[in-house]
């Protein structure tokens, strides 16, 4: 963990929030919540992970050690950025205008037998944004919580930017409601979640571990 001045670190040994004021050398300086001061002295600053965690965004920012690079395919293209501490998702937002059609019942009655057929209730739509994510790592693209509880319901297709991938990241959206959904360049439609992955070697076999379970599929466990 990097600790740095003017951070703010939970002690987890005493219970409450410290403010680092210096660093010099191997003594670390600091105030605790009712202003008074003490120092740690310590032979790596490595060891103060053991009981601090970071509690403010100077704090929390030092102590990212995965880097993501971000290419903006426009000048207007927004960088994504974590609205809170705890955030997991950063949201995504699209660079164009578009409208993502509804999903409408057509019946035609030209010829004898009468067709039923749905209109398609989907579109594409650049984010402006191509990533470098890391090896070992994708980028999961969710829908954002929200957009369920509003009037327009607009649903994000979940899908994985692989590591290796250097083009726009796209979005797939789904129009669940009754009217043709027009959505403004610039909204937020989507999130991003930075994941470890790994992969792993498949060994071919002519027989598996036997398990509670076994094979059953769907509904096993009952309704």
């Amino acid at each position: 963990m990097t600790v740095v001045v003017d951070g703010v670190y939970y002690d987890r040994e005493v219970g409450e929030e410290v403010l680092i004021t210096s660093i010099e050398g191997n003594v670390v300086r600091f105030m605790y919540e009712d202003g008074e001061e003490d120092s740690w002295e310590v032979d790596d600053l490595s060891e103060l992970r053991s009981f601090l965690e970071p509690a403010n965004e100077i704090a929390v920012q030092a102590d990212r050690s995965l880097h993501v690079k971000v290419k903006a395919m426009f000048d207007d293209t927004i960088i994504p950025e974590y609205k809170s501490l705890g955030a997991a998702g950063f949201d995504l937002h699209i660079s164009e205008d578009v409208t993502v059609p509804a999903l409408k019942v057509v019946l035609d009655t030209s010829e004898k037998e009468w067709k039923v057929s749905l209109t398609d209730n989907h579109a594409v739509v650049g984010t402006g944004l191509a990533f470098e994510i890391p090896l070992g790592f994708e980028m999961e693209i969710r829908d954002r919580s929200s957009n369920m509880f509003k009037d327009v319901k607009i649903l994000t297709f979940n899908g994985t930017i692989d590591s290796d991938y250097r083009g726009e990241v796209k979005l797939h959206l789904t129009n669940l409601g009754s009217e043709d959904v027009h959505l403004k360049k610039g909204d937020r439609v989507a999130q991003g979640v930075i994941k470890r992955i790994e992969q792993v070697s498949f060994i071919q076999t002519d027989t598996l571990s036997d398990t509670a379970r076994g094979s059953g599929g769907f509904g096993h466990t009952g309704k």
